[in-house]
């Protein structure tokens, strides 16, 4: 396959590469090197023969869209960053500059599935569908370098996140993330002094929380055995599922003790129904429900539950996964059949060993991975499960299963999720508070509740079970023994 190389401005010659993708490189002249934005942008140093070799190189990985050669050490560098980011400067006599010319006709396929882009030396395929790669973002016109500090944008994609966690400012500058919540809440669902009741203002062990498409907030009512929706300052809950006096049943429109809850993109339920063993669809403004997946009574086989708590919904592929707590395992259903599930995660028995879980409770999708964030709450441990993995990788707690209330240690955690930089946030329940823990950190920082002291102030919470963060990054918090739901603004 040919490949066309040019200096910045004079064409020099055509030359023969095998290689995979057809790419356009221009040189720099000699006398040059290559200057990255920043170190990290070196994705590998090589010896090779040639620079031609070198180009190659660069040509195969994706990420790589500026090399430099220097033929007296015969040192090839590769890096993700251009032009627009680092700059060439000054070097010995026998090195010089490559990097590949991009065009809008590379990039027609963005956002198309995975077929279109099969072939492309410029996209990837991720969830399904033609991507930009690791570390940049679509224009509007072809895939560019995401941003540094400082550096201006339009919206968060623009801002380079790994490792750097830079978001984009409402100044429109890429700004570092910081981690800063309120202490102090606002009650925005429940009774701020912890009054439990069945009346519309009221709650009683509160569990699961989820936006719907308006914003609303649901929230799974656990002990009062229904479901409910909470608009953004009012005073007062709607009941969506299950009975308004709080009774519990078995049929098809009442409920024992829901928790957890996804949504579609219609606003329709999918949630646990846990004393009943079951889990539950609900479209929405039904007055009934259908049982999609489990039996009703309690097991261990693979179409039964045992106290199922958390799940997790994938649209594209219409499979649900649910944290089936007392069998210590993660099922994966396919809703187009249900019949039965399958064992992704756990399914040895309770216990400590990285084969086993140990009453998994909050879980949490991580896309990005393909893998499953996972509340360990008898072994007191946030462990990751690559989905088709045969054991998991701890992220915060002790592998020993060791329980505590320092930064490295949790107490039954219970609820975990992700923000779009991929900082986890538990709800450390048995220490009253939630925890961050910011990318490849083991060490928490507490950013709702005081560690080790329930109480029902403001800045306390106690026995915290569920958690979400909305589209700014505020906290809400199901502050379940105190049957109310806190709002932790972040600065």
């Amino acid at each position: 396959m040919r490949i066309i190389v040019t200096f910045l401005l004079v064409l020099v010659s055509a030359l023969n590469v095998e290689t995979l993708f057809e790419s356009y490189i221009q040189l720099s002249q000699l006398s040059s090197q290559f200057q990255p934005a920043n170190s990290i942008e070196l994705l590998e140093t090589q010896s090779v023969s040639s620079f031609m070799q070198c180009g190659y190189i660069c040509n195969r990985n994706i990420q790589c869209r500026t090399f430099d050669y220097n033929s007296s050490s015969m040192i090839c560098r590769i890096f993700e960053g251009a032009l627009d980011t680092g700059s060439i400067v000054s070097a010995a006599p026998t090195s010089r500059v490559g990097f590949i010319k991009y065009s809008s006709l590379y990039f027609i396929a963005i956002n198309q599935p995975c077929t279109q882009c099969i072939e492309s030396r410029y996209l990837t395929c991720l969830n399904n569908t033609c991507q930009c790669p690791a570390h940049s973002f679509y224009n509007g016109s072809q895939c560019e370098n995401q941003r540094y500090e400082n550096a201006s944008c339009l919206n968060n994609d623009w801002c380079r996140q790994d490792p750097f966690q830079l978001l984009c400012s409402t100044s429109s500058i890429c700004i570092a993330f910081a981690v800063y919540w309120n202490s102090t809440g606002e009650t925005v669902a429940g009774d701020a002094a912890g009054t439990l009741g069945i009346a519309s203002n009221r709650l009683n062990f509160p569990y699961g929380l989820k936006f719907d498409s308006s914003n609303a907030l649901y929230i799974t009512d656990y002990n009062n055995n229904r479901i409910q929706k909470w608009i953004a300052g009012a005073s007062n809950g709607t009941t969506l599922a299950g009975q308004i006096n709080g009774a519990w049943g078995q049929s098809s429109t009442f409920l024992n003790g829901p928790v957890g809850l996804v949504l579609d993109s219609n606003d329709n339920m999918y949630f646990s129904d846990r004393a009943n063993c079951r889990i539950m669809f609900w479209t929405n403004g039904a007055s009934s429900g259908s049982m999609i997946a489990g039996t009703g009574i309690g097991g261990n086989a693979t179409n039964q539950f045992q106290n199922p708590s958390m799940i997790e919904y994938v649209p594209s592929m219409n499979i649900l996964y649910v944290a089936d707590t007392f069998n210590h395992r993660i099922m994966k259903y396919f809703l187009s059949n249900a019949s039965s599930g399958i064992v992704v995660a756990g399914g040895n028995g309770q216990g400590l060993s990285n084969t086993q879980l140990s009453r998994p409770y909050g879980m949490a999708l991580d896309l990005s991975t393909n893998s499953l964030i996972i509340c360990n709450y008898g072994a007191h441990t946030v462990v990751r499960w690559i989905l088709g993995a045969n054991s998991w990788t701890l992220i915060a707690g002790s592998a020993s299963g060791t329980g505590g209330n320092s930064a490295t240690l949790l107490y039954q955690p219970v609820g975990v999720t992700l923000d779009q930089y991929g900082n986890i946030y538990v709800a450390d329940a048995g220490n009253h508070r939630v925890q961050c823990f910011l990318v490849g950190q083991s060490s928490g920082i507490t950013i709702a509740g005081v560690t080790g002291s329930p109480g029902v102030s403001a800045s306390q919470l106690n026995a915290p079970y569920g958690l979400i963060l909305d589209n700014q990054l505020n906290l809400y918090v199901a502050d379940t023994s105190n049957n109310r739901v806190q709002k932790f603004a972040r600065y």
